[in-house]
């Protein structure tokens, strides 16, 4: 089962798609109805063959993103209760250190043992939230997002990661919103377009904004690592000007600026 977004209808049964960030050449066996959709695989030799499952864009469909994302809202408390009051969390969590590489293993980690961590099984709402949390990545067309428990040292904070995929492939982004305690927050918007890596910043702290811009060199520093050949762009905007909620929760930042 794929998740599919024509690009170019060829002819009444080829067309070009794109799923898993490469375009492919396929076939559609019986009727396309939508651009987006939940696709089975029918062959792969010597053709690709799809058939058509399930639309995604449809708003009347009883489960769909939207939907998705309302619930994943009021159940993301499962884990953030875990994590502060039980050693179940630290199987979800990602160690932050010096060394980036480390950090982007403890990342993959995190994110690989979702769906197999024996000691989750127990833990009932907790596995709930992480089968709707696949089930809404799935279903998302441009876009993949995950709670994200965070060790920084003795500390414990709760973040929400999304990553986002332009729709033309123009460009790539990443939303990262962390909870440094129950009344301070920091996020991160960067977005890397053919020309710029642009990176907007929001806290509801006046002293974590003196630290970051104090220590701005360090971070433009490690996004110019990123791609040598951009220039680096940042700005801070009030905490308050965005939405955190997860639903939609990237449609109202501007990420192009």
């Amino acid at each position: 089962m794929l998740r599919v977004r024509v690009l170019k209808r060829i002819n009444a049964r080829h067309v070009l798609v794109h799923f898993n960030g490469k375009n492919h050449f396929a076939r559609i066996a019986g009727s396309l109805p939508t651009d987006l959709f939940i696709a089975q695989v029918q062959k792969l030799r010597p053709y690709l063959q799809l058939r058509f499952i399930r639309d995604l864009v449809r708003k009347n469909q009883p489960l769909n993103n939207e939907v998705l994302s309302k619930i994943l809202t009021g159940k993301k408390s499962v884990i953030q209760k875990l994590f502060t009051s039980d050693n179940l969390g630290e199987a979800l969590s990602v160690l932050v250190k010096e060394d980036r590489r480390e950090i982007r293993a403890s990342l993959q980690r995190s994110i690989s043992q979702r769906s197999i961590v024996p000691s989750l099984n127990r833990a009932k709402g907790v596995t709930e939230y992480l089968l709707l949390e696949s089930l809404h990545n799935f279903m998302s067309s441009d876009s993949f997002y995950i709670l994200l428990p965070l060790i920084v040292g003795r500390r414990r904070h709760m973040a929400e990661l999304r990553l986002v995929e332009n729709r033309e492939n123009a460009g790539h982004g990443i939303f990262l919103n962390i909870e440094v305690d129950s009344e301070t927050s920091i996020a991160f918007a960067v977005y890397l377009d053919y020309e710029a890596i642009h990176c907007t910043l929001s806290t509801n702290s006046p002293v974590i904004e003196g630290v970051v811009r104090d220590n701005i060199h360090m971070l433009s520093g490690g996004l110019r690592s990123l791609k040598y050949n951009r220039e680096v762009h940042i700005r801070f905007v009030p905490y308050n000007q965005y939405d955190h909620s997860f639903p939609g929760s990237l449609k109202k930042i501007d990420v192009k600026m």
